[in-house]
């Protein structure tokens, strides 16, 4: 089972704010769906690394574009399970991470900032900590975030469709009929300008 360091630990063990190596053992990820528009891919160059005014540094790839959701149920708030399907109709941000994560911890108060002042896309923030809501809860109360949910995997059903050598943080951005946009590896300031750029590149809610 994986240790559950600290945050301060984690912060002092990981000062260059690198993507967390996960350890979970390689998957097959399974045929992956390559249709879409690459012209976002071709203009951005594919594995681009993404840098935030504040240093953070990631990975984008378009590798996946146009594959449905990840599979795998986790818990919602309310402790009931659910799935990224749930959230279809619009634009979804979902990104894994831990509490023992640093880059994670470092990001997540821009992902409750994004969540706030975008009424356009679904921020969902999903844990990977193997205690679950007992990690969760006192690093919320912590944070005092106000608009992203604690949402918990406790046997890292998503992470695990990540595929082998999955890292923490990973964001995955889907257009509103739940297909994959982008994918980015490690972590970044989501209020930055640039991002908010690439947020865009999953379009507009379903019609109701």
């Amino acid at each position: 089972m994986r240790a559950l360091f600290p945050i301060a630990l984690a912060l002092a063990a990981l000062p260059a704010l690198a993507a967390c190596d996960s350890g979970t053992p390689e998957q097959p990820q399974g045929a992956q769906d390559q249709a879409g528009d690459e012209s976002q891919a071709a203009k951005r160059g594919e594995g681009a690394q993404i840098e935030t005014a504040d240093g953070m540094k990631a990975q984008l790839t378009y590798d996946h574009q146009g594959s449905p959701y990840l599979a795998g149920t986790f818990t919602d708030p309310d402790g009931e399970t659910i799935d990224l399907a749930n959230f279809k109709g619009r634009p979804l941000l979902v990104n894994l991470w831990a509490t023992w994560c640093a880059p994670c911890v470092k990001e997540m108060p821009t992902l409750d900032a994004l969540a706030a002042g975008n009424d356009k896309l679904q921020v969902l923030t999903v844990s990977q900590d193997l205690d679950g809501r007992q990690a969760v809860d006192p690093f919320w109360v912590m944070n005092g975030f106000t608009t992203i949910q604690p949402y918990t995997d406790t046997n890292n059903n998503l992470l695990t469709a990540l595929g082998g050598n999955a890292q923490l943080p990973t964001t995955i951005l889907y257009n509103a009929k739940g297909q994959e946009v982008w994918r980015l590896i490690g972590p970044t300031e989501w209020t930055d300008p640039a991002v908010a750029d690439m947020l865009a590149e999953a379009g507009e809610p379903e019609a109701t």
